[in-house]
């Protein structure tokens, strides 16, 4: 265990000894907390990941269109072949989920883990609620249970474990959910100088989606995967309550094409939409943040009046183990930190506590998606946003909770009609546990009665409920 002695010859090698600054103030107690936290930090990925942050890259202006496999057709016979394939591969054990949960639901009005929202129009299921019913479909058709590993945050690691337990895990086996954290590194003022938060603590922020490979090296997923003979991830974020967990079609085309990292798209709605955008680059598929890609290339459209670059990035990936190592092995090539310029309260050099309203620390992240330049093969497979895609990331309006729900209700709606069964409402749920495969099935199957979840009316008429079977 290094001595204070020894990191204060650390942190002065790095240039970070004024973090030792309020030490004669400090309680013994406060004092071995800070040197608690201190031992934890990894001052040469620091260093790096501050340099890395500071290099400028000319923004590319020429980029070449992305193409995708089109699946907007989610029952289309041409690509019944890669679907059977992934059944096959679903069904072999070598696949698993992969939840990115660290959020708070703090933007959204919510006290506790964004994964604790209340997310469904009527039958008001939370996030992981959601996600464990489409689980617990897959592991029924399959006849298995698949892992599932949930990346949290210090914010938010102890609150989520405890709402699973007290929720029994929602039917789902515990010892098949593996929980851990994402990794988390130092704020950093304009001059890259850490903050301090506290006088005994630094200001700390999660590294970003892209930490998670080097969390699951950590938390031993990767050796479990190995073990356990599970190939591929399927990796999605919380907040979105229309994702199918494990799709087989999308792991049935990963596999085929020997994809090492794989991804969903939808088409834009507007070029400013706030959504990554898929472009090549040099034959290499990668996302360009909306921020980075400059206007006049967003609003580019071909002959037909589509957007060049129209697809956008809805953060549902398959990574293959063998990808995941081999980017894990590369320590001279980890993916890149990013800079995020916000308002950190800090103390300042006097030991006083601030909170700015101004951008005064800057937040370094890493984004899963710059490891698809380093992927084989890679490939984009464009689904509906009406089928598939219904983010919560706003209080109101665009991506929020009132129009995730009209979205979960639209599709509800859409297939209860294709499937012809008679309704008289206009708000119905359906339940995880059925929805994965809805059209694979007719009105006569008597799941529909445990899965449909139809709003009443408040006088019940002769007919009796608003859906007949």
């Amino acid at each position: 265990m290094k001595s204070k002695e020894d990191l204060e010859a650390e942190f002065l090698e790095y240039g970070q000894e004024h973090v030792f600054r309020h030490w004669s103030l400090l309680s013994s107690k406060e004092a071995e907390e800070f040197l608690d936290q201190l031992r934890e930090i990894d001052l040469a990925r620091c260093l790096k990941a501050w340099n890395q942050s500071q290099k400028v890259i000319p923004t590319q202006k020429d980029f070449d269109k992305a193409k995708s496999f089109d699946g907007t057709n989610p029952v289309s016979s041409d690509l019944s072949d890669y679907r059977k394939l992934g059944e096959e591969i679903l069904a072999s054990g070598s696949v698993a989920a992969f939840t990115v949960a660290g959020g708070q639901g703090t933007r959204l009005g919510h006290e506790g883990p964004k994964g604790t929202i209340r997310c469904t129009p009527i039958s008001q299921k939370s996030l992981f609620h959601y996600f464990t019913e489409n689980l617990l479909f897959h592991s029924e058709k399959y006849e298995h249970f698949f892992n599932w590993f949930i990346m949290t945050s210090k914010t938010n690691h102890s609150q989520t474990t405890k709402y699973f337990a007290d929720e029994n895990y929602f039917g789902y086996p515990p010892e098949k959910i593996h929980f851990f954290e994402q990794g988390m590194i130092p704020v950093f003022d304009k001059n890259g100088k850490f903050l301090l938060a506290k006088k005994n603590k630094l200001a700390m922020s999660p590294d970003g989606h892209g930490g998670s490979l080097e969390a699951l090296k950590k938390a031993g997923i990767i050796k479990l995967m190995a073990r356990e003979n599970i190939k591929y991830l399927s990796y999605f974020q919380v907040d979105n309550p229309m994702v199918n967990c494990l799709d087989p079609t999308f792991v049935g085309l990963h596999s085929y094409y020997s994809s090492e990292m794989s991804s969903k798209a939808v088409k834009k709605v507007k070029p400013e939409e706030k959504v990554g955008t898929f472009v090549s680059e040099n034959g290499k598929i990668k996302v360009i943040e909306y921020s980075d890609l400059p206007q006049e290339v967003a609003k580019e459209k071909d002959e037909r009046g589509f957007l060049n670059h129209g697809l956008g990035s809805i953060a549902i990936h398959i990574l293959s183990l063998s990808f995941m190592e081999k980017v894990l092995s590369q320590e001279d090539e980890q993916l890149p930190f990013h800079p995020a310029h916000k308002a950190v309260p800090c103390i300042n050099n006097d030991g006083i506590s601030i909170s700015p309203t101004e951008p005064n620390g800057i937040k370094l992240e890493t984004f899963i998606f710059d490891a698809l330049p380093k992927a084989q093969n890679s490939l984009i497979f464009e689904v509906s946003r009406e089928e598939e895609f219904a983010p919560i990331k706003n209080k109101t309006g665009d991506d929020s909770l009132n129009s995730s729900m009209q979205l979960q209700i639209k599709r509800a709606c859409r297939w209860v009609d294709d499937s012809k069964i008679p309704r008289s409402t206009e708000k119905i749920e359906i339940s995880p546990l059925y929805s994965p495969s809805f059209f694979e099935f007719n009105q006569k199957n008597q799941k529909l009665r445990d899965c449909l979840q139809i709003q009443q009316p408040t006088v019940f008429g002769e007919n009796g409920p608003t859906v007949n079977f």
